[in-house]
């Protein structure tokens, strides 16, 4: 094995995401990263470290974190596809092109519904955005869900498959709202009354999914639902990579179940990727799903973390307090650091900031998707959000929670100045402080030739 390769897989192990984002920047531009990943690809199949340890790094040096999960391509493939590139601004831009292409495309590398598009605005990769929310609402209209009537000790039932439900983005987050995610997806007719509730509730017409389906056609159909989606590539990152797809989602549930399952399997095999959600469990304190975090975080944990829960053993009624200090220690005695330190996101250029604000880059029915499929859960419960982006502005602006009013704010990075323009004012006159200087600081960047004190649009 080369010495690259192996300074490489040294600062895996140690979690040293400087030092391994400048060798494989420094492999990049003299095309040597086909040699390093056949080097250590063999090897790493059998390394005692967590399966995703080398995607960790290698997400983070690309700037692929928020499609950690929907490229679906193994690590070491994926830095190959960059071999030769001349320099890091190149290298940067390259990266989101490809991305695009695997999103525009629909190409079945890419799954578009496991990407955390909250976490892409802001960043190049938001100019897809449009075309992913297409995608998901696409999917779920064209969603069919079978069910079945029969007749069991004299009583008449009737059973839902929502298998196809589950699988899309935005109709997972649906249920997980409601009911608790049935493992074969299979529901009654209490769970289906929740699910064709909400769908209802967000502009779908759930009576136009349902097919009824004959004995025969539902065994067949829960049968190859059952077997789920075979991982053609063994490798142990790419099964990980499945095994942990829907887990952001399950992480934030309402449901205490759910968020168990989830850290059960994180534990098995870590990732950096849920940093930030383990942090605010360990904040709410519940005593198992806190003490599972803190176990995964000490495996995970960057210089980030260290803050994080820096800032909660300060909390003096904490109940974990004693345990996150134990887990601060030994954070401590590693050299924690992150690729930011190293790499920059691709920024928009100013002629494509002029290009996107001529017109709304989402609008109508794709901000309701949008915020259906980010928005914490308990934030849109009962909400009624309208289609017209006016009357949603005005519904959100006016009477949803401080942290959904400040989310969409924070979408008027996707929006043209007409509409960011009505977000904005709503928001400076709001009540609330966090609100107010969310606005402000928008409106300073945004209009910089204007005084937000006394802005007028």
């Amino acid at each position: 094995m080369g010495t690259e390769a192996k300074d490489f897989l040294g600062a895996v192990a140690k979690r040293d995401f400087r030092s391994s984002s400048e060798i494989l920047l420094t492999a990049v531009t003299s095309g040597t990263t086909t040699d390093i990943a056949q080097q250590i690809g063999p090897f790493i199949e059998a390394w005692d470290h967590p399966s995703l340890s080398v995607r960790d790094h290698i997400t983070s040096f690309l700037d692929l974190t928020p499609l950690y999960f929907a490229v679906n391509v193994h690590s070491l493939d994926i830095i190959r596809v960059f071999d030769g590139t001349d320099d890091h601004a190149s290298l940067l831009k390259a990266v989101v092109r490809w991305v695009a292409n695997l999103i525009e495309g629909q190409d079945p590398n890419m799954k578009q519904n496991a990407i955390d598009v909250m976490s892409i605005i802001g960043t190049a990769y938001a100019s897809s955005l449009p075309t992913i929310l297409d995608l998901r609402n696409s999917e779920l209209e064209s969603c069919k869900i079978p069910y079945s009537k029969t007749t069991a000790r004299g009583k008449h039932r009737v059973r839902y498959n929502i298998s196809t439900l589950m699988q899309s983005s935005f109709g997972r987050r649906l249920i997980e709202s409601a009911i608790v995610l049935p493992e074969n997806g299979i529901v009654g007719e209490a769970g289906w009354y929740w699910t064709s509730s909400l769908l209802g509730q967000v502009g779908f017409k759930p009576e136009k999914m349902l097919t009824e389906v004959s004995q025969k056609e539902w065994y067949t159909f829960c049968r190859r639902n059952a077997a789920g989606v075979v991982c053609k590539d063994d490798r142990k990152e790419m099964i990980a990579l499945a095994d942990l797809r829907h887990t952001s989602e399950s992480l934030l549930s309402p449901n205490r179940e759910t968020q168990l399952t989830a850290l059960t399997k994180l534990r098995a095999n870590p990732t950096f990727v849920h940093n930030d959600a383990l942090v605010g469990i360990v904040r709410d304190g519940e005593s198992m799903l806190a003490a599972l975090a803190l176990d995964i975080l000490e495996t995970t944990g960057d210089a980030s973390t260290v803050d994080a829960l820096s800032d909660l053993v300060r909390v003096q009624d904490h109940p974990y307090r004693t345990r996150i200090a134990r887990s601060l220690s030994n954070l401590a005695s590693k050299e924690l650091t992150t690729a930011r330190e190293v790499m920059e996101s691709a920024p928009y250029t100013e002629g494509r900031l002029q290009e996107r604000r001529q017109h709304d880059s989402i609008q109508g029915n794709q901000i309701q998707t949008l915020l259906w499929s980010c928005a914490p859960k308990e934030l849109l419960e009962g909400m009624i959000l309208p289609a017209d982006p006016k009357r949603l502005v005005a519904t959100v602006m006016t009477s949803a929670a401080k942290k959904l009013r400040i989310m969409l704010l924070k979408l008027t990075e996707l929006l043209g100045d007409s509409l960011s323009a009505q977000i904005v004012t709503y928001g400076l006159a709001d009540p609330d402080v966090a609100v107010r200087s969310t606005a402000k600081t928008i409106a300073r960047e945004r209009w910089p030739d204007k005084n937000p004190d006394v802005i007028e649009f």
